[in-house]
Formats: structure tokens, C-alpha cells, sequence
């Protein structure tokens, strides 16, 4: 998923002639923050500016929407001082678009950096979104629809829609008609849940043959197997099992994702989807199986980001000697806290 940072500093930059006014804002924002920061008018502040970190995701936002937020109070400020040169490079009509533009991909980054719950089927529908989001409407200033613009291209340019994606789609209940998707790609999907949904068949009953086979305590003698070969060897038939129409097994296979997609979920925005699978896994059983599998990848790394700050966090210069176990047990609670 795209951070807020990437798309400014990459985005803006390659394309500083057209942008200038928008770079010079964001320039302007972070002077002013540091001066407060470090002058004594930032105690007659009613709420803190925010720095943008390099690390931190939509950090640039934060930092804005503070001196946004807080316009009128820095301009009274800087102008009982004789400083309102310091403003010279803030345009508000350009920090107000940005502010209100960039609320969306917060929103996005947010939704899509969770780790207790899952986030990959949310993958396209947010990148349609905000596709939608940067779509130039005749109202707009001329620098919302020139930043608009240039972010279009950066998203189709950064973000990559895979099968893994499209596949994570199908096991939201709400969407399990996959209309966000092209004929054909919805087409396909489903042939390859039916594909996955007949392989775990098979998978599950050469299971069962084989846990026969290499169970140690059940102990078969090679008599007592005579007669089934004996009897079997009487018929002069060979195997044709091949050629035999589907099994039942086929059938239960192809109504279970029928049902799934006949059945009515309400639209309900909050809808627990993990929660879902778990209350149906024994009504669609394979594809429950499925859905753990696709629903169990993150849709961005910021789960694993947030765990190496963790280990920086825990391991520091008084702590030097915790034991590794000690380290992981540390992180497995806060974790889980």
C-alpha cells in the first residue's frame, strides 16, 4: 500500500514545475513546526504540532492538519511578533486541499495496515477508491487537480493487483459476487475456488487412505488381506474409475460454493468476517479451508514494521543480556495485549 510520504516526496517532487505551490507549503510546514518547537510560542499553543517522521506512516498529514488546525492562532501569533514573513511560503487554499485531500489515503492506510484482522480482500476495493478519489472534478482549484493528477499515476504506477488479491475477494460474504471485478477475472476466480474446492477433496480422501495405510497401530496381517485381493483378483474387470461420471463427492463440491453464493448476507459494514467463516465452517467446510489460507496474508507490511520496532523498543542499552526465549515471550505477549 502506498504511504502518504512516498506519494509526496516522489510524486511532488518529479514534477516540481507544476507542483511548485504544493512543495513549497509542505516546505513551509515544516519550518514553522520546528521554529515553534524550539521558540517559546509554542507554549501558547492549544495543541501540539506534529513533525513529519521519515518512518512513521501519514506522518506528513499529521503534521499538516496541526497547522491547519491551528492557522489562525500561529498567524495572531507570528504577527504580535513582527514574523509573519515565516508564513510567506504557506499558501492556506493549498494546505486546506492537501489536508482534505490526503484524508483518504490515511483512511485507506489505516484500514489496510491492521493485523487483527484481515485486510487482503480490502486490497482492490480501496484502490478503485482511491482511483475514484483522484478523478478531476471541474470545481476543483487548479493545484488540487494537477496534485490529483500526478497521484493518479503514482497509484496505477506503485500499486500492483494480483491473483492473490482477486482470489481474497471471493471470501468476503459481501462480495462474494465479485462485481467489483471485470466478467473475466470474476470468471476465472471462481473456476479457480471450484479447482482448489476439488483438489482439497481429493487431498482429503487419499489423507484418509494413506492414515490407514501408515498407521502403526493398525495392524493388518498379510492373511486377513488375502481374501479382499483373492476376491478382487476374480474379477478379470480392470480399474475404469476414470472414465465413471462425477462422484458425489464432485456434487457436494460444486453446491457447496453454490450455496455459498446463493446465500443473502446483509450489507452490513461491520460485518466480522473471520467470525463468519467460523460460525459456517461446518455448512462450507472446504471452502472455510480457503479461507483461512487467503484471509491469514497481510495486505501490507506494516504488521512486521510495527514488531521490529518492538524488538528495538525491547532490546536497548540497558537490557543488552535478555535471553532470547525472554525476547520472544516478551513480544508474543505485547503482541497479544
Amino acid at each position: 500500500m502506498l504511504r502518504i510520504n512516498t506519494v509526496l516526496d516522489t510524486s511532488f517532487k518529479e514534477n516540481n514545475f507544476q507542483l511548485s505551490s504544493i512543495i513549497n507549503t509542505i516546505d513551509g510546514c515544516k519550518s514553522l513546526v520546528t521554529f515553534f518547537k524550539q521558540s517559546s510560542l509554542y507554549s501558547k499553543l492549544e495543541k501540539t504540532l506534529k513533525q513529519e517522521s521519515k518512518t512513521r506512516w501519514n506522518s506528513k498529514l499529521e503534521m499538516l492538519e496541526s497547522v491547519y488546525d491551528q492557522f489562525e492562532t500561529i498567524y495572531n501569533l507570528l504577527e504580535e511578533r513582527d514574523e509573519l514573513y515565516r508564513l510567506e511560503d504557506v499558501d492556506l487554499q493549498t494546505l486546506e486541499n492537501l489536508v482534505i485531500f490526503l484524508k483518504k489515503f490515511k483512511e485507506a492506510s489505516q484500514c489496510l495496515e491492521a493485523s487483527k484482522q484481515p485486510t487482503l480482500h480490502l486490497v482492490i476495493p480501496w484502490y478503485k477508491s482511491l482511483l475514484m478519489h483522484c478523478q478531476i472534478n471541474p470545481s476543483d482549484h487548479e493545484t488540487l487537480k494537477q496534485m490529483k493528477e500526478v497521484v493518479a499515476e503514482k497509484i496505477i504506477e506503485k500499486i500492483i493487483i494480483n491473483d492473490l488479491h482477486k482470489l481474497a475477494i471471493f471470501f468476503d460474504p459481501r462480495m462474494k459476487q465479485l462485481k467489483i471485478l471485470d466478467p473475466n477475472d470474476a470468471n476465472w476466480v471462481r473456476s479457480e475456488i471450484r479447482s482448489q474446492c476439488f483438489d482439497i477433496s481429493i487431498q482429503n480422501n487419499n489423507g484418509d487412505d494413506n492414515d490407514c495405510d501408515n498407521n502403526p497401530n493398525n495392524e493388518i496381517s498379510g492373511r486377513e488381506r488375502l481374501p479382499k485381493k483373492s476376491k478382487k483378483s476374480n474379477m478379470n474387470f480392470l480399474d475404469f474409475s476414470q472414465y465413471y461420471d462425477s462422484s458425489d463427492e464432485d456434487e457436494n463440491n460444486t453446491d457447496e460454493i453454490d450455496q455459498y453464493l446463493l446465500l443473502k448476507i446483509q450489507k452490513d459494514s461491520d460485518l466480522d468476517i473471520l467470525q463468519w467463516w467460523k460460525d459456517h465452517q461446518l455448512q462450507y467446510p472446504k471452502l472455510a479451508i480457503l479461507s483461512a489460507y487467503y484471509l491469514s496474508v497481510p495486505s501490507s507490511s506494516a504488521s512486521s514494521e510495527r514488531e521490529f520496532s518492538a524488538v528495538g523498543l525491547t532490546i536497548n542499552q540497558l537490557r543488552t543480556n535478555l535471553n532470547p526465549q525472554t525476547v520472544d515471550s516478551i513480544l508474543v505477549l505485547r503482541s497479544a495485549l
